[in-house]
């Protein structure tokens, strides 16, 4: 009898090839990945008149030296959105050390959710925050305002 068990139990883990064990680790790692940065994502929309611009921003994590954040922008109406005169942006109060435009393939784009063509893509800098919560304050330039809310730590855990 003991000997039947034993036949049975190399038969199952001889069937669960490492291939197939593989792949199943990396689609969970991914998810994973997605999920945690799906939860450190925040939208808005911002609104004169008859032209709005969509706003998602994702927390992608801090250094010693700076917050570091991936901002898309859609706007319904002007497509010349630009950083620092049509639009201004603040952690915490803190302005940004730099805005860099992402092309459409660029490989952070993968890391992160709402990854659309007709978007524009800007990886932003700010000056560090001892903090566990951000608020991100983006401004337009007719002084109308939205305010995003940022936990560094996980609000809760999936």
């Amino acid at each position: 009898m003991r000997f039947v068990y034993m036949i049975l139990l190399s038969i199952i883990l001889v069937g669960c090839s490492s291939d197939s064990v593989d792949k199943l680790w990396q689609t969970h790692k991914q998810e994973s990945n997605y999920r945690a940065k799906l939860l450190k994502t925040q939208k808005a929309i911002l609104q004169i008149n008859d032209i709005k611009t969509y706003i998602i921003a994702t927390y992608i994590g801090s250094s010693k030296n700076h917050e570091r954040f991936i901002i898309s922008l859609y706007t319904n109406g002007d497509t010349s959105i630009r950083f620092g005169k049509d639009y201004h942006i603040s952690v915490s109060s803190k302005k940004p050390i730099s805005i860099k435009k992402l092309t459409n393939d660029d490989k952070l784009l993968k890391e992160i959710s709402f990854k659309t063509e007709w978007r524009k893509y800007y990886l932003v800098d700010f000056p560090f925050v001892d903090k566990d919560k951000l608020y991100m304050i983006f401004t337009d330039k007719k002084g109308s305002e939205v305010k995003l809310y940022f936990a560094k730590k996980a609000k809760y855990t999936l």
